[in-house]
């Protein structure tokens, strides 16, 4: 796991600070032909995962919180 960067991240859910991360991958698999993938986690106790993106072989995926509900 590798820490990028941090930044201000906003979604649907709202806005947060978050540190931006590339898990290494190993292996092989959708995700292993380019060899990006982003997490940004929330910088708070939570490191609730609020944003991904990657690029995949065909194209690239995000996926992007909407809502949550905080405990």
């Amino acid at each position: 796991l590798k820490v990028i960067d941090s930044e201000k991240v906003k979604v649907p859910a709202g806005e947060f600070e978050c540190y931006k991360l590339e898990p290494l991958l190993q292996g092989e698999g959708v995700f292993k032909a380019q060899g990006k993938l982003w997490v940004w986690l929330t910088a708070d106790s939570r490191r609730m995962p609020v944003l991904m993106k990657s690029k995949v072989f065909i194209g690239s995926v995000d996926a992007v919180l909407t809502d949550y509900s905080p405990r």
